[in-house]
Parts: C-alpha cells; sequence; structure tokens
C-alpha cells in the first residue's frame, strides 16, 4: 500500500513538473493560429523544368537557360489575420546566364541577326526576377509552422528582346518574350527559435500559364520575305528550394 501510494505521489509530480515546462514553452513562444505579420529572407536553388521538346523547338530563335539549376534569393511577406488563413508576396531573383539563340542559318539572314543580337544585349545581365502573391493555409504548432500555399506570379525567365536592323535594300526585326504568368504552388515551413526569430524552409513548384515566343521578321523594301516564328508553353516550370531566417514584425 506504501509503495501504491509513494508511486502515485511520483506520477503526480512528474505529470505538474510536464505541464509546468509546457506552459513555459508556450509562453515564452507564439501561440498557434494567432494573428501576426511576418517576413522572411531565403537563398536556395532554382531547378529548371523546361520540356526537351519545347528545348528543341525553341532552340533556333530563343535564347536558352545556360544551366538548369541557378542560385536565388527571395524575401516573402506573410500576413495571417485569420485563424486559419492567410496571404503572402514573395520576390525572388535568379541568377543564370542566357545562351544566345542558334538562328536562322540563311546566309544574309544569319549574319544580321547575330549582329543584332550582339547589339540588343550587350554584356548579358544574369538577374531574372519573379514575383507572386497567393494565398496560404495554417497548421500550426507552439515552435512549428506548415504552411501549403497557392499563388499567382510572373517570372522574367528570359530576358525580353525587342530590336531591328536595316540598311537600303533590306530591315530584319527580331523579338523574344519569355516573361510568362505561372500558378505557384508549394509548402513552407517555418521553426521559432525564439519568441520571434524563426528558421524557414520553402519548397515551391511553379507551373506557366502563357506561352513563351520569338519571331524573325525579314522584309525587302515594303513586302515581307519571311517570317520565323517559335511558341513554347513549359518556359517558366521549375522547382525552387530554399532556406533562411524570418522575423515576425508584428502580433
Amino acid at each position: 500500500m506504501k509503495q501504491l501510494f509513494l508511486s502515485l505521489i511520483f506520477i503526480v509530480l512528474l505529470t505538474t513538473a510536464h505541464a509546468q515546462q509546457k506552459q513555459e514553452v508556450s509562453d515564452r513562444f507564439l501561440k498557434p493560429y494567432a494573428r501576426y505579420m511576418q517576413i522572411d529572407f531565403s537563398a536556395g536553388t532554382n531547378l529548371d523544368m523546361i520540356s526537351e521538346q519545347d528545348t528543341r523547338a525553341g532552340s533556333s530563335l530563343l535564347s536558352a537557360r545556360s544551366s538548369g539549376s541557378a542560385p536565388f534569393v527571395k524575401a516573402t511577406f506573410s500576413h495571417f489575420p485569420l485563424r486559419r488563413a492567410g496571404w503572402y508576396g514573395s520576390f525572388q531573383i535568379n541568377f543564370y546566364d542566357e545562351e544566345n539563340t542558334g538562328l536562322v542559318k540563311s546566309g544574309l539572314i544569319e549574319e544580321a541577326m547575330t549582329a543584332l543580337l550582339k547589339g540588343m544585349t550587350g554584356p548579358l545581365t544574369s538577374m531574372h526576377a519573379s514575383y507572386d502573391l497567393g494565398v496560404i493555409y495554417r497548421i500550426e504548432h507552439s515552435r512549428w509552422r506548415l504552411h501549403p500555399k497557392a499563388g499567382l506570379g510572373q517570372f522574367g525567365y528570359l530576358m525580353k528582346k525587342e530590336g531591328y536592323k536595316a540598311n537600303n535594300e533590306w530591315r530584319l526585326t527580331y523579338t523574344q518574350k519569355a516573361e510568362p504568368l505561372c500558378l505557384n504552388l508549394g509548402v513552407s515551413g517555418s521553426y521559432f527559435i525564439s519568441r520571434r526569430v524563426y528558421l524557414a524552409s520553402e519548397v515551391q513548384y511553379q507551373k506557366p500559364l502563357q506561352e513563351s515566343k520569338a519571331e524573325v521578321l525579314y522584309s525587302t523594301g515594303n513586302t515581307e520575305t519571311s517570317k520565323v516564328s517559335r511558341r513554347i508553353s513549359t518556359a517558366g516550370r521549375c522547382v525552387n528550394i530554399g532556406v533562411g531566417l524570418g522575423v515576425l514584425i508584428s502580433e
């Protein structure tokens, strides 16, 4: 009987200690599903998922990424006004160079196109920006947060190019546009190391909703002699994987 009594006391003390410890953790960190705003900064890898078919189809006219994976930096602002939902906005810069188009091999057109592109691009910039805005679903605990999200945005997959070259006999015009509207689906995770500071991670899939295109128009006098165009649907399809650090800016 005495041993049973001592065992009950031990269980009560252990339960009380655990409850106090849990309360201390709860008091030290922001309560789950509270209203707050946060901003985080992350870096990671952007994985290009353009289809091989589109790569082959566009190679004669469109520029191409120099590599299938590229580093990026990103800033994301999130606001949680509702218990189970919130919204976010993000801005991302991807770093990669573009390889010039193979062009259409047809004598004078090829020479003119080579000169035109060289004059248009000059030193290639490696910065390609994207942004998106969307909604968040909240799954939260005392120290960690899991946020599935969906949004719409725009991705500057390739540089926008518009220009022409001409003389007294002919005129050649070239345009390239690869800045599609995209659907973004992903999930972000946060682990709080203090009441206001957290470790951030995110995986995001990006699907283009618009085609990218390039066009060459060659004319002599006022007559259009030839026109070549390419359209591809998967330019801008990619996966972003990043980690970083964030802070609560309001609670």
